[in-house]
């Protein structure tokens, strides 16, 4: 994939191994709402084999609720609409439809670890 999904692969791979205020919630949040925007181009660009099941759409949704409610609404819009506009740049790459399956499942345990991260540091255990 693109650079900057390696990016949010990398700062995700850190989530087992650091709490959340080492990371940052901003950081945090940034993986759940790159990788959820990433996924859902690859969605509604490469269809079949980068379907979400119903199981990952909860967990990006649990993860998603987890990142609005532990930053600033301002904060959380700003990285929401970066994200999107991010992720419609990568889904343009030739390479898009070829990779984004093979990550897939990587990505969405990423996200589901850095939104259990979010909701524990906000004190919202399981929402």
């Amino acid at each position: 994939m693109s650079k900057s999904v390696w990016t949010v692969a990398l700062v995700a791979t850190g989530l087992a191994i650091a709490p959340a205020h080492a990371l940052g919630l901003d950081d945090l949040a940034k993986v759940v709402l790159k990788g959820g925007s990433v996924l859902k181009q690859g969605e509604t660009k490469c269809g079949a084999p980068a379907k979400l099941s119903t199981g990952d759409t909860l967990k990006l949704a649990f993860a998603r609720a987890a990142a609005e409610r532990a930053i600033p609404v301002s904060k959380f819009m700003e990285l929401d609409a970066q994200s999107t506009q991010e992720a419609a740049t990568e889904a343009q790459a030739s390479t898009f439809c070829t990779e984004a399956p093979k990550k897939k499942k990587s990505l969405i345990k990423k996200i589901g670890d850095a939104g259990k991260l979010l909701a524990k540091a906000k004190g919202l255990g399981g929402l």
